[in-house]
């Protein structure tokens, strides 16, 4: 019988694109050992819509990287290889790194965005800019690095970028970062509307101290559309001029869905975490 690579979520209820990043990693196995590949992310997710538990999350945002018919295979179950990954993150990678060649193959053969998604941030940008803008992602909430790459050394590092742009799109999980750029850069800032942490500093709490992810603070029940919008903001990142990157896994899929994308570092000359 045939086998086919059954991925499963496991149990971290993390962010959705540490979930892409799970599908991008193990699609190395899928071509390795020539078998096709089902996502089912129904177990211990944060973005179920309402009244539907245990649903495949993983469908309400992207195809299934194949066409199959599950009867017609012996499932491989698989979820996470932590320590023994196929495809190995490194903890930096450059434009010409040979991992950002693999990533960029696996992620433009194997993730795709639902076509409803794609139809509302393309209308967003056709909307708001002429295409030609420079992108950040302002990493907060569950960011164990708040502490060590602040918003004031965002603004630093974005300083040094922003005269050669007429726009900013900036992406965040706080509505306090996007209020925050648009009082330093004024009118060049746009963003998409989405849903986001309202208050800044420790009101949602998580484990051993650290803040929770927007994405499990439930925001008024609108955790699928928490997700649907972390989409559509990691496209928009991706069609930028230029992406001023961080540690994230939003911004990990931009870079890696676009080969054509130019990005910097704005992080890594500050204390990191991971």
């Amino acid at each position: 019988m045939k086998k086919i690579l059954y991925l499963e979520s496991g149990d971290r209820r993390a962010g959705i694109f540490s979930y892409v990043m799970q599908v991008i990693v193990m699609s190395k196995v899928c071509e390795d050992e020539n078998m096709p590949m089902y996502v089912d992310f129904s177990k211990n997710m944060a973005y179920y819509k309402e009244g539907e538990v245990d649903n495949n999350v993983w469908e309400y945002y992207f195809e299934q990287p194949f066409n199959v018919n599950l009867d017609e295979y012996e499932k491989i179950h698989a979820v996470w290889y932590q320590d023994h990954r196929p495809l190995q993150l490194p903890f930096r990678y450059t434009l010409d790194s040979d991992f950002l060649k693999q990533a960029r193959y696996y992620c433009n053969k194997f993730i795709k965005i639902k076509p409803d998604l794609i139809d509302r941030a393309e209308n967003f940008l056709k909307n708001h800019t002429d295409g030609n803008y420079l992108a950040v992602h302002k990493r907060g909430t569950d960011h164990e690095n708040a502490s060590y790459f602040t918003l004031d050394n965002y603004f630093t590092e974005t300083d040094k970028y922003i005269d050669k742009y007429e726009q900013l799109l900036v992406c965040s999980d706080e509505q306090y970062s996007i209020d925050a750029f648009k009082q330093r850069y004024g009118k060049k800032v746009f963003s998409y509307d989405s849903v986001r942490e309202t208050l800044p500093g420790h009101t949602y709490n998580g484990p051993h101290g650290l803040r929770m992810g927007v994405h499990n603070q439930h925001c008024g029940n609108l955790v699928y559309e928490n997700g649907r919008d972390c989409v559509v903001e990691a496209y928009l990142l991706s069609k930028s001029s230029f992406l001023l990157k961080t540690l994230s896994n939003v911004s990990h899929y931009a870079v890696m869905s676009n080969e054509n994308l130019n990005f910097v570092w704005i992080d890594k000359n500050y204390r990191t975490f991971y």
